[in-house]
């Protein structure tokens, strides 16, 4: 038994001793600086990917924010429409707040009449 147990400390202190070979080869000054340019370049390179793809986003983001500002233009006249039909005819005055309120809905329904693509999530 004790044979046994000699031969598996000294298996284990070999192990141990090879991964403190292999832990002292990769902190040796030249495997570091191998090290950090392989990040830097890595880095770069994200850094450089995230420029490509915001550059090649921005008509959709102009396109977006027209859409926003005439669809934003176009509810407040239908509103003020509406408002002012309301006011002619006396009607209840919750449900001119109602109309106000739900601006929104007025906006998804615009959107979905230009033909862009949404998603409700």
């Amino acid at each position: 038994m004790k044979k046994d147990s000699l031969v598996a400390v000294t298996k284990d202190t070999l192990s141990l001793a090879k991964e403190k070979e292999q832990l002292l080869e990769a902190v040796k000054p030249e495997n570091v600086k191998d090290g950090i340019a392989e990040q830097v370049n890595a880095f770069s390179n994200l850094i450089e990917n995230t420029i490509a793809r915001l550059l090649n986003a921005i008509p959709s983001i102009i396109a977006a924010v027209l859409a926003l500002i005439i669809g934003l233009f176009v509810i407040q006249t239908i509103l003020r429409i509406i408002k002012n039909r309301f006011e002619k005819r006396n009607v209840d005055v919750s449900l001119r707040g109602f109309f106000n309120v739900h601006h929104q809905i007025c906006f998804v329904c615009f959107i979905d009449f230009i033909g862009s693509r949404k998603s409700w999530f």
